[in-house]
């Protein structure tokens, strides 16, 4: 849910950068200014939703029968980690700074495309800064070079490392799916462009279920932007109501094959988080489906109802 609330994912930047070209002048923190508080109160819903749901673990029959096991207690219970014996080191703390420094200077530069001189013209345009997606490659690339040379990282730990592993794992099999996706829908865009174009015309803000149902299928939030952002302004859908929708994009929880998932299965040393018999009954489908849908509500609401002109506006 944070992707779309991030000023440098790949998700957001495109929406930006695919909405300007098609005439739809929205800037990144016009954009975080409807994803953030639709994805928290999203987030808080199936947080509530999720508070009273299933047993305590000390009336749970299952979780007590594998207590039982001495196997199942020692995995449970033998071993714990903690960060109160740790030193850290002025450097590390020095990376922290770069990195927030960073995030800074790109919320800034965004904020440079949003506002414009006397004569009409983005500040962006008036100093040459390249278009967002340059910019957060570029400033990323930097910090990272500066907390190589000044914070002492250590790239051989970093790529030896848990965290990087299953990242480059996760790329590569998002690349392929994505790819793979790509190739199809750029086959029956047409065919697609005109099954379409009867239910969005009538109802705009069924593009929701288009974008959830791509992103079931692809895995990434920034690839359906790519792949379907410029179908639905060719369908003649509004900004604000794109804009409102785009919590949407989030569906690859639904089929529980995405990394963090499998990953948090293992991670919950109780064995209460699970995939399921029938692989759709997981313990990610409640909590998955409530943040996005009423994050999907909220934000469609704020774009088009409660403030329809503020969210950027069309030039042509």
């Amino acid at each position: 849910m944070g992707i779309t609330c991030s000023p440098i994912a790949a998700a957001v930047v495109a929406f930006v950068t695919i909405s300007n070209a098609n005439g739809y002048m929205v800037s990144i923190p016009q954009v975080l200014m409807v994803t953030i508080p639709a994805c928290l109160i999203g987030l808080m819903c199936a947080a509530l939703a999720s508070f009273k749901r299933g047993k305590d673990l000390d009336v749970d029959p299952e979780f007590q029968k594998r207590k039982a096991d001495p196997e199942q207690y020692a995995y449970m219970y033998g071993s714990s980690a903690t960060t109160l014996d740790k030193v850290i080191t002025k450097e590390a703390k020095a990376s922290v700074f770069v990195f927030l420094g960073s995030l800074l200077v790109i919320v800034g530069f965004a904020f440079c495309q949003m506002l414009h001189t006397a004569d009409g013209k983005t500040i962006a345009e008036v100093i040459a800064i390249p278009k967002m997606n340059i910019c957060i490659q570029i400033i990323m690339l930097v910090a990272a070079a500066c907390n190589i040379m000044f914070c002492k990282a250590s790239p051989k730990k970093a790529v030896a490392g848990a965290v990087w592993q299953s990242g480059m794992v996760a790329v590569v099999a998002i690349y392929g799916i994505a790819w793979m996706a790509d190739t199809y829908f750029g086959n029956y865009m047409d065919e697609m462009k005109a099954m379409l174009t009867g239910l969005v015309t009538n109802y705009p803000w069924s593009i929701a279920f288009v974008f959830f149902l791509v992103s079931v299928l692809i895995n990434s939030q920034g690839a359906v932007v790519v792949a379907f952002l410029p179908l639905a302004y060719q369908l003649g859908i509004a900004g604000p109501v794109l804009l409102g929708v785009l919590p949407s994009v989030y569906g690859y929880f639904f089929i529980p094959n995405y990394p963090s998932d499998i990953a948090t299965v293992n991670f919950d040393r109780s064995g209460t988080t699970v995939i399921g018999k029938y692989l759709l009954n997981h313990s990610f489908m409640m909590p998955g489906l409530i943040s996005v849908i009423v994050s999907t509500i909220v934000g469609y609401l704020i774009t088009t109802v409660l403030f329809p002109g503020y969210f950027g506006s069309f030039v042509q």
